[in-house]
């Protein structure tokens, strides 16, 4: 299992967000759906693009600086399963002459698990919009991570069934992995807040309330560099209120990736434990927003 991967210092917070792109003001700017939205943490109060049929949607950061980028995820998306995306990076406010460029990157991946359904009970595609755990998510890697000031972000998605194109939140920076990931122990759990009661009668009656989930994570014989330089600072500086985004295991396939991949926030602050000559452990929860 490859080791944890986390964002948590957003480079692209820093900046200035704006609509860009051919159609700038196809970004809804009335109605609480402007492009700001992208810098909260309620994945539901959405940016909008009503051009989406026949222009590509775009964002763009002014970083106050050039700043290393890593990863770009964009949480809580309505992208169809034709749909692509890709960021870009430049040294140049009109987005020209990108220092990094993928090719656009599919909006969806698969989302059933192979052998966890019997044949025929889940479509061809292997993706399923509609039961996908939490927020859906766009999410890039880099090979390593590259300088820039100016940071895009395209949305190509002529068919999406919706007649526009929307996301939650916006975040990008250089993502940390632990020189040793996860101890054994480590876990995903489901929170189903919902109220149930039994009748004088007996009959079981549930208020249904949405679900979200929640990460254990335990790090066991960390140095020094990471006890204070991240998991010390991470909670000095996100405390209960800041967001983060986080892959479980970022080498799994796409189908069980869906399951583990979180945009959360501390539950709780927590001690950085020194528990041997210079090896430090420290445990944390983390909780899904939705």
């Amino acid at each position: 299992m490859a080791s944890l991967l986390m964002l948590w210092d957003i480079a692209s917070d820093t900046g200035t967000l704006s609509a860009a792109g051919t159609s700038p003001g196809s970004w809804v700017e009335s109605g609480g759906i402007g492009v700001q939205n992208l810098r909260n943490d309620d994945v539901m109060s959405v940016a909008r693009y009503t051009a989406i049929a026949s222009s590509t949607a775009r964002v763009k950061v002014a970083m106050p600086r050039s700043r290393p980028i890593d990863i770009v995820a964009v949480i809580g998306h309505n992208g169809s399963e034709t749909g692509t995306w890709r960021p870009l990076l430049s040294a140049n406010a009109d987005l020209s002459s990108p220092v990094y460029q993928p090719s656009p990157l599919p909006m969806w991946g698969a989302t059933f698990i192979w052998g966890s359904r019997p044949f025929g009970d889940f479509p061809f595609s292997g993706i399923d919009t509609a039961n996908y755990p939490g927020a859906p998510v766009l999410w890039h890697r880099l090979t390593e991570p590259v300088s820039a000031r100016y940071l895009g972000v395209d949305f190509i998605d002529a068919s999406n069934p919706a007649g526009y194109f929307q996301a939650g939140r916006l975040m990008a920076g250089v993502a940390w992995q632990p020189p040793i990931s996860m101890a054994l122990g480590s876990s995903i759990g489901v929170v189903d807040p919902s109220e149930k009661k039994r009748t004088d009668g007996g009959r079981r009656l549930v208020r249904r309330r949405a679900r979200w989930r929640t990460w254990k994570i335990s790090l066991e014989y960390q140095d020094v560099r990471a006890a204070m330089g991240v998991y010390h600072d991470l909670m000095w500086m996100k405390g209960i209120a800041g967001d983060l985004f986080m892959v479980w295991d970022p080498e799994q396939d796409a189908a069980v990736m869906s399951r583990q991949i979180l945009y959360g926030a501390l539950s709780a602050t927590g001690e950085v434990a020194a528990t041997s000559f210079n090896r430090w452990s420290v445990s944390f929860e983390i909780e899904e927003l939705i």
